[in-house]
């Protein structure tokens, strides 16, 4: 029950941007928006919405692959070494916004090591995408026992509040 109703959503969240493709895609073609600012805002729009599909499709493939996945590779990872790697790429893709890192050195954790590359890679690209450039960015890696702690918080707006009332999967 619990995978139709995923697979329910999945598909209606890849519907919504399809169907705005579809439409500005019959608007262009029809030559119904004639205004050179008005064309420029449709490719706009479709750009915008072929970007949102990708990541729901990349989404869905990596559910799918977890899903599946029977053995991960799991290797000692370190993970400070990691997360310096992507704040570096992050600061240079975000070069106006402000960002406080503490990361402890040295931490390893026993994981597979692609699936928290993405992880840390598509927390912030979600950043980048969806908060404005002024919004500060906390990045903070400590061990506390036999545990080892990552939080990444922005500054951003949040989602809407019915995003956070949804059935976990």
């Amino acid at each position: 029950v619990r995978m139709q109703r995923f697979l329910s959503d999945a598909a209606h969240e890849l519907r919504t941007p399809l169907t705005v493709i579809k439409g500005y895609s019959e608007l262009l073609g029809s030559r119904k928006i004639v205004a050179k600012e008005d064309q420029e805002k449709a490719f706009a729009r479709v750009d915008h919405e072929v970007k949102r599909m990708e990541s729901l499709i990349n989404d869905l493939l990596l559910t799918a692959e977890l899903n599946e996945a029977t053995h991960l590779d799991f290797e000692l990872y370190d993970i400070s070494s990691a997360l310096h790697t992507h704040l570096k790429d992050f600061e240079i893709l975000s070069p106006n916004r402000t960002i406080e890192s503490k990361v402890e050195p040295a931490l390893q954790i026993k994981a597979s090591s692609d699936h928290i590359d993405r992880m840390i890679q598509n927390i912030f690209s979600n950043i980048r995408r969806h908060t404005p450039s002024s919004a500060p960015v906390l990045v903070e890696l400590k061990s506390k026992g036999k545990e080892i702690h990552l939080r990444i918080e922005d500054g951003g707006p949040g989602l809407p509040e019915d995003a956070y009332n949804k059935a976990s999967y």
